[in-house]
């Protein structure tokens, strides 16, 4: 109990250590996070201490029926189910929401140990634990039909209470080989990593390409967004495509091998606000100009949040498609966290014109492009 408190206490210590800074940007409350997860650990905690005060062999009669119940559950999130970030994992009743695939762990939890506590007899012999462990495979295939991840714990809660209840170790060695051999086949991602590459590498994409949208990969492999977007990552690692906000993922230029085609020159114009009253003749004007040298614009906006404005940057030189920046710095009266991506920026080659508050009532903007070529862009009569 005493190790449980400390993991739990430690655990929210490093949680607002983490998290206090994006909770006062975000919400203004450097604590927001940890009074979440506090309220939620003081929920467990008595729960905790209920169950404690339960006889836990009154839970027996429960054992199947819980068993029985987490199935039917299951089978249907797959006809009935919610849909979060293209997967299918939560069923809604009513303003609340949950995911089977949660109470499906308790429940095989405790059927196992139900099973496990009849055989006692036959627990020494493999078929024995085959057939224990077996009456899982099903919650097991329905559960990873939409989430893969909370299956394979589920499989491993088995093998562990399995593992437990028997002495005999050589069962354990059969299993680990199979499931080596089963380690041996290729994950979703990777299937979908592969599948671009060849692409890429026999010209069907070529430089500058639009590669399919998350959608569509979604349909085509039947797989979750967040597969999806770990498939692109590995992706851009590996230096074949490059993602830009609002516009989609494109084959990288700069691989080897592929004939580049000619890309627009960008720039990125990164304010905190819309001014209706004068964004849309800047934007026009920039546009106007910036297209009679063929360049082409990204727009972002901050809403004045630093941690906003950190993502943007990032995005900017990791996607390392901009050839020029036009930023509005974000409370430009206190001190700048951002200034080393500034700094990064530049150090890539990449001009930047930096307008603070101190700096709205100026009479004109300008660019240096790349390439040294200094441009004006607009004038902007002064308040």
């Amino acid at each position: 109990m005493i190790l449980v408190l400390f993991l739990v206490g430690f655990g929210l210590v490093m949680l607002y250590s983490t998290s206090a800074y994006n909770g006062q940007v975000k919400f203004d409350d450097s604590a927001y996070y940890l009074k979440k997860q506090l309220f939620a650990t003081v929920l467990g905690v008595a729960a905790m201490y209920v169950l404690s005060c339960v006889d836990y062999h009154m839970l027996a009669g429960l054992a199947v029926p819980g068993y029985l119940v987490s199935l039917a559950l299951s089978s249907l999130v797959l006809v009935a189910g919610s849909s979060y970030n293209g997967s299918k994992r939560w069923l809604a009743l009513g303003p609340l929401s949950f995911q089977p695939s949660e109470f499906a762990k308790l429940a095989v939890i405790l059927f196992l140990a139900y099973m496990v506590s009849r055989q006692k007899q036959r627990k020494n012999s493999i078929l024995s634990l085959g057939i224990v462990l077996g009456m899982v495979l099903p919650i097991v295939g329905l559960v990873g039909t939409n989430n893969l991840s909370t299956a394979i714990i589920i499989l491993g809660i088995a093998a562990i209470m399995g593992f437990v209840s028997n002495p005999k170790y050589l069962p354990f060695v059969w299993m680990g080989c199979s499931g080596d051999g089963m380690a041996q086949q290729k994950a979703k991602y990777e299937e979908i990593v592969d599948w671009i590459t060849e692409k890429i590498e026999n010209g069907e994409l070529s430089a500058g390409d639009k590669i399919y949208s998350e959608n569509r990969l979604v349909s085509i492999f039947k797989v979750s967004r967040q597969t999806v977007r770990h498939a692109i990552s590995v992706l851009g690692d590996k230096g074949l495509v490059v993602s830009i906000r609002g516009s989609g993922t494109y084959v990288k230029d700069s691989r080897r091998g592929i004939n580049k085609k000619r890309r627009t020159m960008r720039i990125a114009i990164m304010m905190t606000y819309v001014d209706e009253y004068i964004f849309t003749g800047i934007i026009n004007e920039m546009e106007r100009i910036l297209s009679k040298a063929e360049y082409s614009l990204q727009i972002a906006f901050t809403h004045n949040a630093v941690e906003r404005e950190r993502n943007i940057l990032k995005n900017f030189i990791h996607e390392d498609v901009i050839d020029g920046v036009i930023a509005e710095t974000t409370k430009s009266g206190l001190p700048n966290p951002n200034l080393e991506l500034y700094r990064e920026l530049k150090r890539k080659g990449i001009p930047v014109e930096a307008q603070g508050k101190q700096h709205e009532n100026v009479e004109k903007a300008v660019l240096v492009l790349r390439g040294g070529t200094r441009r004006r862009l607009l004038k902007v009569p002064r308040a």
